[in-house]
């Protein structure tokens, strides 16, 4: 009787279970694209006046690491300067931060890594005063060595607002595509000396939490408001001498009309895995000229009863961060890394990330194609009519 009971039982419970997994969203979980990148401060610093400082970090990445950067700074109103760290034995970085000068009793310092992908992944900010190192004695480099140091910012600062004794070592700027401090939040939006013209969002810049989470950052990038000409053009009779080449290409070159993806809805980015509901598949077409990129999907992109619309406008960076407007002046970034040739992920914060929620949802653009494209198929052969000869000679013999 009891197993007649649960028999019953089970053909009720089946049709009901039946109901809700049909009625629940198809969700396809894939790997998350998030940095796996380990950085572990090897030994602390010693802070002593007018010696140069030891730094020292285990880094790692299994995509394989691109730069390696100490940012410090001695004074706490003064922006970030960074060196690069080599690469010594099983993973080792080491570097040597050039010497402060007597008044300096207190230091701030942070690790930086780029991955192949180039994420960027930071520590968070470390302090060291001089008086609490006295049992770490690191080795000193000579006083013959060259110490490089350099910054993200256009203008370098001088060596006299940043405290440095010793040899006074002179501050280069860095390379535009290489500005990895801007991306990684070092700097706000105010900061003047960042560029001619400077966007805020999400570029992929990372902090690697104690507890081995990372934190997506709101950092800024350069954007180049002028290109630069590429060479003069000849003098033809259909061409003026007035024309200009079209401007260089700023960053990747992405433009053309063979990308092909999905828009959708992507959540959990703090569990692990990443998770995409809603897909709609689209194609693309995008137009770049110097830094400026038009992206226009095949169809207007619905996504979680949302019309996100069907065209982007913005601009990208020499390094391929981008940063366009959705129809509803929405802003998307290239959160998870800069575009590529043949590789572009865009998304745009459904609500923006907060202390209690730092990874909140995304709507998402993602789009592929294969780069270079493939080359056209070679024309076919012209026909050939073998009979047509022989029928041309009988009828010549007839008009004789």
């Amino acid at each position: 009787m009891q197993q007649g009971r649960k028999y019953v039982i089970n053909l009720v419970a089946f049709p009901v279970m039946l109901v809700l997994v049909l009625c629940m969203p198809i969700v396809q979980v894939f790997a998350l694209e998030m940095p796996q990148t380990l950085i572990e401060q090897s030994v602390m610093p010693l802070l002593t006046s007018g010696q140069s400082i030891s730094v020292q970090a285990i880094v790692s990445d299994p995509l394989g690491i691109f730069a390696v950067r100490c940012y410090f700074r001695y004074r706490k109103d003064a922006n970030f300067v960074f060196i690069d760290m080599e690469q010594q034995a099983n993973g080792q970085y080491q570097g040597h931060l050039p010497a402060p000068s007597s008044p300096v009793h207190e230091m701030e310092y942070l690790y930086l890594a780029v991955n192949k992908r180039r994420q960027v992944v930071r520590t968070p900010v470390y302090t060291v005063n001089g008086w609490d190192n006295e049992l770490l004695p690191l080795p000193v480099p000579t006083s013959n060595e060259r110490i490089d140091v350099q910054t993200d910012l256009v203008t370098p600062p001088g060596a006299d607002s940043l405290w440095l004794g010793g040899d006074q070592p002179k501050v280069t700027a860095v390379a535009a595509a290489e500005r990895f401090g801007l991306v990684a939040g070092l700097y706000n939006s105010s900061v003047k000396d960042a560029g001619d013209q400077v966007a805020q969002g999400y570029f992929g810049g990372y902090e690697l939490q104690p507890d081995g989470k990372y934190t997506p950052i709101r950092g800024i990038v350069s954007l180049q408001e002028t290109v630069s000409v590429g060479a003069e053009i000849e003098t033809t009779p259909h061409q003026s001498t007035d024309e200009t080449p079209p401007p260089e290409i700023i960053g990747p070159d992405i433009g053309g009309n063979t990308w092909e993806g999905f828009c959708y809805y992507g959540y959990g980015e703090g569990t692990g895995h990443w998770y995409i509901w809603n897909p709609t598949p689209v194609t693309a077409t995008i137009l770049h000229e110097g830094n400026q990129v038009t992206l226009t999907l095949s169809t207007e992109c619905i996504i979680n009863f949302v019309n996100i619309g069907q065209i982007f406008q913005g601009t990208m960076d020499w390094a391929g961060n981008m940063l366009l407007t959705d129809r509803r002046d929405e802003i998307w970034s290239s959160h998870w890394g800069p575009v590529t040739e043949s590789e572009i992920k865009i998304g745009d914060y459904v609500v923006p990330p907060s202390e209690d929620e730092p990874y909140p949802d995304y709507y998402v653009i993602e789009l592929t194609r294969e780069y270079p494209p493939p080359p056209p198929p070679p024309p076919p052969p012209p026909p050939t009519y073998p009979f047509l000869p022989a029928v041309y000679n009988l009828l010549l013999q007839d008009s004789r």
